[in-house]
């Protein structure tokens, strides 16, 4: 069972407990307790499961005697569960980020009237080891909500809906509330291509059949996949098998190239503009890569919840939608703010993973 941040204790009023304690539900699809809770508005607290009831102890007669009410059993309390990637380089919210944004929520008065409402004592943030981690509980349900990469929303069989959208100050956003990102498959002055005046497919195919690409993490549809199928469309051509060199972020990938670990390399392209403008040289820009391709605009990444808790069947779910977009307008979200989101913003990438796959097949890391 994975732990969650910190521990806040709440003293609540016994008779508080008690009526709590007599009033809530079980909610059936919630599995296991974490090892501390965060308790919030004094709404609730952890209670032993119950064990199913026993209908001689109903307050009726026995053996002949009329009985006095039993007290009724003690109820299973939950606690939200807000998944997340644990490394930082992955574009998502840092992890104090998300520990200030729990903290918000919790105080929160709408948000903490419909917490307990739905039976929850408080939020846990649980942290995934990775894309594959993550995948695997989304599809186990194990999250009430979630921070994902796109890729992972799109691949999870878990019965997840979008609530909201990410954007950064790079992602080119529309009026009508569209956000978009780009890749970009680049080469530095090493590689013969970067003196080419027109690439032709056969020395693209040539190059890359004895040189390694320089990749993220296949989390990233505009820094992995929306590049790398731009380079199979125009080129023909797919990274030969061992062909990747593998880099956490986009902004490694940019500064391997740039440093020589790698000659050729696909990424987000606002890395490009941020590892460039980090260290000063934007004006240079020209002399230290050159961009091969610009990828179609991608969907960013999302906000997930489960279905039962959907903003358009769950006031739990709207209370929540709107606390998060409102702090990350107001707050430091590691740069990143929610726009409202859902999931037929992402029909354009059901595509583009679909042609990914018939074009260059299943690429795991």
């Amino acid at each position: 069972m994975p732990s969650v941040l910190h521990l806040l204790r709440v003293v609540v009023p016994v008779g508080a407990v008690l009526g709590v304690l007599a009033g809530l539900m079980l909610l059936a699809d919630r599995g296991g307790e974490p090892a501390a809770v965060l308790l919030g508005g004094g709404a609730g607290v952890a209670a032993a499961e119950a064990p199913p009831a026993d209908d001689s102890a109903s307050g009726g007669p026995v053996d002949g005697e009329l009985q006095p009410p039993a007290a009724p059993p003690p109820v299973r309390t939950a606690i939200f569960r807000i998944g997340y990637l644990r490394r930082e380089a992955t574009g998502q919210p840092a992890e104090s980020a998300l520990e200030d944004l729990r903290d918000a929520l919790l105080g929160n008065e709408r948000v903490a009237e419909q917490l307990a409402e739905a039976n929850y004592e408080g939020i846990g943030l649980y942290a995934a080891d990775g894309i594959g981690d993550m995948l695997r509980r989304l599809n186990a349900r194990e999250f009430d909500l979630a921070f994902v990469p796109a890729a992972i929303y799109l691949q999870q069989r878990g019965g997840y809906t979008v609530v909201l959208r990410s954007r950064r100050q790079e992602d080119i956003f529309a009026p009508g509330g569209q956000v978009w990102r780009l890749g970009t498959v680049f080469v530095s002055p090493r590689s013969p291509l970067f003196h080419e005046e027109e690439i032709t497919a056969e020395a693209m195919r040539e190059y890359l059949g004895r040189e390694r690409l320089a990749v993220v993490s296949t989390q990233s549809v505009a820094g992995f996949h929306a590049p790398l199928l731009s380079l199979a469309v125009r080129y023909d051509v797919v990274a030969h098998e061992g062909g990747y060199l593998w880099f956490d972020s986009s902004e490694e990938v940019v500064k391997g190239v740039l440093s020589g670990l790698a000659d050729i390399g696909a990424a987000e392209r606002a890395a490009v503009d941020r590892v460039l403008r980090r260290h000063g040289l934007e004006e240079r820009r020209g002399e230290l890569l050159r961009e091969i391709l610009v990828s179609d605009r991608v969907a960013t990444d999302p906000v997930v919840v489960r279905q039962a808790i959907a903003p358009e069947r769950s006031a739990l779910g709207r209370a929540l939608r709107d606390a998060i977009r409102e702090y990350s307008l107001r707050n430091d979200l590691s740069g990143i703010q929610y726009l409202p989101g859902t999931d037929n913003d992402y029909g354009s990438l059901i595509q583009l993973m679909q042609d990914f796959n018939e074009q260059i097949g299943e690429v795991i890391r």
